[in-house]
């Protein structure tokens, strides 16, 4: 078992698709010993979502989002960009949002879980609701970003997302 969470590991850090599908069996493997491993799990889904595969990674994030507690800090938001956009992706519009609106709210100051957001509220035609989150996500970027252009958009940013 030591020998397989060691080449887990190895693979885990090379982002690459070649990697990736020699990552699966792997963990499949793994997680056939360790079903409770959120982040084998999680690492599971993100594979196939890297690989374009999301109907096979949606299970996979379901199984971590009831206990993404468990997973690394850092790694938490991303679980939520990447469950909301998977979900987006197999047309589950409605648990998307949720997901992704969960995610905001737990890590409001990542701007990745707000575009998702926009994304997924669009797909929903919230168009209003893309708008203020989406804009919502611009306000966080860093000073610079948009060229010297910030407190002109801070403006409009702070109007639409006092707009009900």
């Amino acid at each position: 078992m030591k020998e397989l969470a060691t080449r887990i590991a190895r693979l885990s850090a090379v982002k690459t698709e070649a990697a990736k599908r020699r990552l699966i069996p792997l963990l499949k493997e793994w997680l056939a010993a360790n079903d409770g491993d959120t982040a084998a799990w999680y690492r599971l889904a993100c594979c196939y979502d890297f690989l374009g595969r999301e109907r096979l990674a949606e299970p996979c994030y379901a199984r971590v989002y009831a206990d993404w507690r468990a997973l690394p800090a850092a790694a938490r938001p991303g679980f939520f960009v990447g469950y909301g956009s998977t979900l987006r992706n197999n047309g589950r519009l409605a648990l998307s949002c949720r997901v992704l609106k969960e995610g905001a709210r737990l890590f409001p100051d990542n701007p990745e879980l707000k575009a998702f957001l926009a994304l997924s509220l669009h797909s929903s035609r919230d168009y209003r609701g893309a708008a203020r989150a989406l804009f919502g996500a611009c306000a966080q970027m860093p000073v610079g970003a948009f060229g010297g252009y910030e407190r002109a958009l801070g403006h409009y940013v702070a109007r639409i997302l006092r707009a009900r």
